[in-house]
């Protein structure tokens, strides 16, 4: 399906994309449920996870992304890709600062 998934790349380094840590958000075959799959460069596997319906990836989602805020070690930069949209950039602040929006945002796309 164009347009199923999201890709958040937490980016460390603007010249090393394998330093990236990487969020994936998809719906399942069913279309019942959203799988999230991230990637850490301290993991040697992919973690997956899969949400219900898009109030607990929602919750998730806003909590994780809260907690950035508070990292001691933050990342540089997060970029949302997404398909049918083009790529934004955010510095961490700036993501930070909208992680409402960019919830909500993923909510309208799997409702």
């Amino acid at each position: 399906m164009i347009g199923n998934q999201f890709t958040f790349r937490f980016i460390r380094d603007l010249d090393d994309a394998s330093l990236d840590d990487v969020l994936r958000l998809k719906k399942s075959r069913s279309g019942k449920s959203i799988i999230l799959t991230y990637k850490s460069i301290d993991l040697h596997n992919e973690h997956v996870t899969m949400f219900r319906n898009t109030r607990e990836l929602s919750s998730y989602l806003y909590n994780y992304f809260s907690l950035m805020k508070e990292d001691d070690d933050p990342f540089l930069s997060v970029q949302i890709d997404h398909p049918v949209m083009p790529s934004i950039l955010f510095t961490l602040e700036k993501f930070t600062h909208n992680i409402k929006r960019l919830v909500y945002m993923v909510e309208l796309h799997y409702n």
